[in-house]
């Protein structure tokens, strides 16, 4: 017995998976969180099941190029930027800008990491900074002392691009938590807060990285920010809608088909046949494509309005240039 759980968790360390271990599921978090908010709260979260995170160490850069996803909702690093060679450095900018995954640094980390995430240098502060709690979802019923970690310097803020999030800064302008892009991939980076509130930011903070909604403010019942108030396992049931504030919309888009202007031709392709539309993406001011077949396409889509039937049943219709990025997960 003893043998067949060590092979266990060897095989668990070589796989290079780190899940985030938290807390047990309601140990503590009654005495914090008004059980109103923790009912929509998703339990995989609570305990640490969720998310999980795949650490990429240096000995497996070479192997991104034949299997650059992984099953795990993030990716972090763990090798040192400055000991790889010219061609690990490619390889691994050439799969952060494709998007496979996405991408999660915390604390001194974004500092360690920053070379990889050209134009986006991250630098400033030292530790403990006090923090400003902007206006956004993840900040529900939150105050937080300080974050522990770098922030981003103001003259590094428009390197970010028009649709970062800034999630909490400083009095000075500077960035310490939140969400850029580059090319088809999201980085996400924060510092770990302190304060009695810390525990419901965080769980916050994943609910939205996870794309799952934030639950609302605890003197009401209703969810807020876009929130679908469903579990990991019913969120994968529905398309998901990804806005470029930051927020997620969860349900069923209502266009039968897209509109695709290329250089070569005008197509229309039915929703059925698309996995994922990334707007504006690739850093080319042009929106992409990934077919379920696997191929991809490039052009601009000619529809103004994205419609979608929410989990409620409600139906919406949203601003092509408000959105992120569409999962479709029902229509396939």
């Amino acid at each position: 017995m003893r043998k067949v759980w060590l092979v266990s968790i060897m095989a668990f360390v070589l796989a290079g998976v780190y899940p985030r271990r938290e807390t047990v599921l309601g140990a503590g978090d009654e005495n914090l969180i008004p059980p109103e908010v923790l009912k929509h709260m998703d339990p995989e979260i609570r305990t640490g099941k969720r998310p999980t995170i795949a650490k990429i160490r240096q000995s497996d850069i070479f192997g991104l190029r034949e299997k650059p996803r992984f099953e795990e909702d993030f990716v972090a690093f763990d090798f040192s930027p400055k000991e790889l060679s010219s061609v690990q450095r490619e390889i691994v900018e050439k799969w952060i800008r494709q998007g496979s995954n996405k991408v999660y640094v915390e604390g001194d980390q974004k500092k360690t990491y920053s070379p990889l995430f050209e134009p986006a240098k991250y630098g400033g502060e030292v530790a403990g900074t006090r923090c400003k709690l902007l206006i956004h979802v993840v900040n529900t019923d939150c105050r937080l002392d300080a974050l522990y970690g770098r922030t981003v310097s103001p003259s590094c803020l428009d390197s970010l691009g028009q649709d970062a999030v800034v999630i909490i800064g400083t009095d000075k302008g500077q960035a310490v938590c939140g969400a850029f892009h580059l090319g088809e991939c999201t980085v996400y980076f924060r510092s770990r807060p302190s304060g009695t509130d810390s525990r419901r930011w965080d769980l916050n903070w994943w609910h939205w990285a996870m794309g799952l909604g934030v639950p609302g403010a605890a003197s009401t019942d209703v969810l807020g920010g876009g929130s679908s108030g469903l579990t990991l396992d019913e969120a994968v049931k529905y398309d998901a809608m990804i806005l470029k504030n930051g927020d997620t919309i969860t349900g069923t888009i209502g266009n039968e088909s897209f509109r695709l202007k290329t250089s070569y031709a005008d197509l229309t392709i039915k929703s059925v046949e698309i996995e994922k539309i990334v707007f504006e993406g690739a850093g080319n001011n042009v929106d992409v494509l990934r077919m379920r077949i696997g191929d991809k396409l490039s052009g601009v889509i000619q529809d103004k309005k994205i419609m979608i039937e929410l989990v409620s049943g409600t139906g919406v219709e949203i601003d092509k240039e408000k959105v992120k990025e569409i999962q479709m997960r029902k229509s396939g």
